[in-house]
């Protein structure tokens, strides 16, 4: 299943080094999921959840994620 992420980073951030970041979704894609986001923040430090929660476009994004739809057999009626 692809699981959308969307991950956010200060780039000043002190606490985790935004290269946790960066590896984190390059090893995503690397696994083949293809719907990996990486927001850094400039001149910011770990407090990257204010900024990202002021930002209209992360609730339309929440928004547009979907499960695939499931396939129901007579089978799985049971």
């Amino acid at each position: 299943m692809d699981l959308p992420v969307w991950a956010f980073h200060g780039d000043r951030d002190d606490v985790v080094a935004p290269e946790g970041s960066f590896a984190m979704a390059r090893a995503i894609r690397a696994c083949g999921g293809p719907k990996v986001r990486l927001t850094i923040y400039p001149d910011l430090g770990h407090n990257a959840w204010d900024p990202a929660y002021d930002d209209p476009a992360l609730y339309a994004w929440l928004l547009e994620q979907k499960l695939p739809s499931a396939t129901i057999t007579n089978k799985d009626k049971k």
